[in-house]
């Protein structure tokens, strides 16, 4: 069941998403506060520059007691980011899909947001879950990012 928090904690939330931010933007649909798409803004010094990572998020009914929950809309097919999944799935510990520093209390959806966006950076392979560090995920990265960029659209 939702808790009046839930509402409460995501109404002040929206009202900050919905505030001019260079490094995401949130769309709501209509009024609803507990289920939209987010589109991060890949950093300009980095592979993603000019790339819009696109999430769907979804509010649990004790939130902010639990995480939202987060899915990577993919948009051609390609793993692009080891934290990334082409299935959807967003690879990052203060969502409970990872080890590591778990979900707070305190943390926000924009905080989310913000840490998924700090994962992309010119090394994505230093992200890869387990460790693999394997170096020739970056040139992939590099070679599918150029080709996004001739696309029409990256969303």
């Amino acid at each position: 069941m939702a808790t009046p928090l839930r509402a409460k904690r995501m109404a002040r939330e929206r009202c900050d998403l919905e505030k001019p931010n260079p490094d995401y933007y949130v769309v709501f649909k209509d009024e609803d506060l507990f289920d939209f798409i987010a589109y991060i803004v890949g950093p300009e010094d980095s592979l993603y520059r000019h790339k819009f990572i696109k999430l769907h998020l979804k509010i649990p009914d004790n939130y902010p007691i639990s995480p939202p929950s987060v899915t990577f809309i993919q948009h051609r097919g390609d793993r692009i980011h080891p934290n990334l999944y082409v299935e959807g799935k967003v690879c990052l510990s203060i969502l409970g899909t990872w080890e590591g520093e778990p979900w707070a209390y305190s943390m926000t959806v924009g905080s989310v947001l913000i840490t998924i966006r700090s994962l992309l950076d010119n090394e994505p392979y230093r992200h890869e879950p387990g460790n693999r560090n394997d170096v020739n995920f970056n040139h992939f990265v590099q070679r599918r990012t150029h080709v996004l960029d001739r696309g029409c659209s990256n969303t």
